[in-house]
């Protein structure tokens, strides 16, 4: 019971850190670079 409620925060815990690294590339950007763009959209959705 307690591996699978580790495994389930865990997965929840890497899924939300991905969302926010890839929204934090999206917005760091400076200029709109559609290549930059299209490389880090498996960031955003986690």
């Amino acid at each position: 019971m307690t591996e699978n409620l580790l495994l389930a925060f865990g997965l929840t815990l890497m899924a939300g850190l991905a969302t926010g690294i890839g929204s934090l590339l999206a917005f760091l950007t400076t200029t709109t670079n559609t290549k930059f763009y299209h490389s880090h959209l498996d960031f955003l959705p986690g």
